[in-house]
């Protein structure tokens, strides 16, 4: 069945506001770590009652679920972007580190070590998408690489260079050179191995 115009719209706006919940949640969670985070504290960091806030989501543990759901998909989107930009692989590789931190700028994502609040069937879900991120950019190392390299470890290694950037830091532009500068040195000796692949 086919929706109409207020269905459509009134699902923009649920959309819309689980997305702003998510942000706002990620950096209360990021903030004060899992333990110390509440429904209460989210909604009131809102401007909505607790009650309000378990409408979109049933509980803290959903919430950080969603975080991590959420921050999966926008590094795929990045890794996309990258890909779908048809450079060489090098090129592929600091265009996708260039979206990403682009995105750190933008929004926040969940830290990863508040994953290990989650139950094990979706902790295995958010480290499925990981292992994902990991594969895709070890497929474009791959393609790059002369064969001395391992591509799945580079990758990991890039990858967690990135997860652990300052966000706020970089959200709030302090220090962005000198934290750009350290970026484009790790990727560079991540990378370096590749030489002549660039």
């Amino acid at each position: 069945m086919e929706q109409s115009g207020w269905e459509t719209a009134r699902q923009a706006e649920l959309e819309a506001k689980r997305e702003l919940i998510l942000r706002v949640a990620t950096d209360h969670i990021n903030a004060g770590g899992y333990t110390g985070a509440s429904m209460s504290g989210i909604a009131g960091e809102l401007g909505l009652t607790p009650n309000a806030l378990y409408y979109y989501f049933e509980s803290k543990e959903e919430i950080l679920y969603s975080c991590f759901e959420r921050a999966i998909a926008l590094i795929d989107g990045c890794i996309d972007g990258a890909l779908a930009a048809n450079l060489p692989p090098i090129k592929t590789v600091r265009h996708f580190v260039d979206a990403f931190v682009g995105l750190l700028e933008e929004t926040p994502l969940p830290f990863a070590g508040n994953a290990i609040f989650l139950p094990k069937k979706r902790l295995m879900k958010v480290d499925a998408g990981g292992e994902r991120h990991v594969s895709r950019l070890a497929a474009v190392i791959g393609d790059a690489e002369p064969g001395d390299i391992d591509a799945v470890l580079t990758a990991r290694l890039l990858l967690s260079g990135l997860y652990s950037l300052d966000q706020e830091n970089l959200r709030q532009k302090l220090g962005r050179e000198a934290l750009i500068g350290e970026l484009d040195a790790l990727v560079e000796r991540i990378l370096s191995p590749l030489g002549s692949a660039r």
